[in-house]
């Protein structure tokens, strides 16, 4: 069969008669069909790929806006980590605070105790000074990086030999509670200083005024989300912490109750020292005596009141004390107020801190109107300063 070598295009007009007739060859017209069906193609891949290009677009413009979003969000939630970190730093400020005020031991949960041998080397925390903060490093860095660099600055720990000596094999009490609050307080601070460098690393990070790419925006911001989440396990941990010791805290006050109420912490009679705790010379026969408690002169007549609870175990006269009342506060503590003009208790009796036991008088060997106030404990006299709480510059203004 013989294949078409010319095809013929008839072009007739619509109001003439005249007949145009156009001869192709078929490998022109055959190109000619080819070359519409490709540029067909080619429209419709264009229009497709614009279609494309237009919806990356908004896309992109929608993920701008997000994370712009997001890095505002990160900055508002570092301040607020700073701030939550101030706020824990109180709070064991005041924990320790009173603590210290209530004479509770040290003994965080999780912390072991001193061992009753000393040990042949002792550990001291060194300081190492840091001269800066911590740098901020490229976004697609990872947080473990920037802790990494501080670590190498935190405190170290030296080993310092120390000779046992003879016969040293245990520790006191007091040397083993001064031990264990020395190790809190270097296990408290390289914690602190661990929680310090996770904030330091949020707080120092690329500026938002950097102008990155989206793929780098995107890093930075997973990276800003690594370093909040390690921040806030941080915080967090320390938060719980807290606040088992606040509750432990509030259960040892609650077990030292009845020890803090029959604490003899008040004055008895508001007035100033005469004579001090100590020897001294008596002045009656003028020879050195020890004198066993302090005498606060004050109007006579004025009221001598109760440091803490407890029961009167004897309300009377005595040589050489006069009127006497004496209180037995309990867990080996005793106090004596001497020389009254009047009592207004009886034996027997409970009293309570504050309440009134009797008058300031001039009775016994006395050179004029004072209370002379003892405090004992285990039976053996002790200054009664040491438990003056309300007035302590009355001892300090004396002495």
């Amino acid at each position: 069969m013989r294949s078409n070598k010319f095809f013929t295009i008839m072009v007739v007009p619509e109001k003439t008669q005249e007949v145009r007739k156009l001869v192709i060859p078929h490998y022109v017209f055959n190109g000619a069909i080819l070359a519409a069906a490709f540029v067909a193609v080619l429209a419709v891949i264009m229009i497709l790929d614009y279609a494309n290009v237009m919806n990356q677009i908004s896309e992109n413009k929608q993920l701008k806006v997000e994370n712009r979003q997001l890095r505002q969000s990160i900055q508002v939630f570092k301040n607020k980590m700073v701030t939550i970190e101030n706020t824990t730093d109180r709070v064991k400020t005041f924990v320790t605070k009173l603590r210290i005020i209530t004479n509770i031991e040290d003994h965080p949960t999780g912390v072991p105790s001193m061992p009753n041998e000393m040990p042949s080397t002792i550990s001291t925390p060194t300081a190492t000074p840091s001269t800066s903060l911590p740098k901020a490093t490229n976004h697609t860095s990872n947080i473990e990086s920037d802790t990494d660099e501080e670590a190498s600055r935190a405190p170290v720990v030296q080993k310092i030999s120390t000779p046992i000596p003879p016969g040293a094999n245990e520790l006191s009490l007091a040397d083993a509670s001064r031990a264990s609050r020395a190790e809190n307080m270097y296990n408290e601070d390289m914690a602190k200083a661990r929680r310090r460098v996770l904030l330091a690393a949020l707080m120092n990070s690329s500026p938002a005024t950097i102008t990155m790419t989206d793929a780098d925006t995107s890093l930075f911001v997973k990276t800003e989300f690594e370093k909040l989440d390690s921040a806030y396990e941080e915080v967090n941990r320390f938060a719980m912490a807290e606040e088992q010791e606040a509750q432990d805290l509030l259960e040892r006050l609650g077990e030292k109750r009845t020890l803090l109420a029959s604490t003899p912490t008040r004055v008895p009679t508001l007035g100033y020292i005469t004579s001090d705790y100590g020897v001294r010379i008596s002045p009656y026969d003028g020879r050195r005596k020890m004198h066993e408690g302090i005498d606060i002169a004050n109007r006579y007549g004025s009221d001598i009141i109760a440091p803490a609870d407890g029961v009167i175990i004897f309300a009377g006269t005595k040589p050489g004390y006069g009127k006497m009342v004496e209180v037995d506060h309990g867990n080996g503590i005793e106090t004596r107020f001497a020389h009254s003009s009047r009592l207004y208790v009886q034996s027997g009796q409970r009293v309570h801190r504050g309440q009134r036991l009797a008058a300031v008088g001039n009775t016994g060997h006395s050179t004029g109107p004072h209370c002379h106030y003892e405090v004992r404990a285990g039976g053996l006299p002790v200054d009664p300063c040491w438990y003056i709480l309300d007035f302590p510059a009355l001892c300090k203004q004396h002495n």
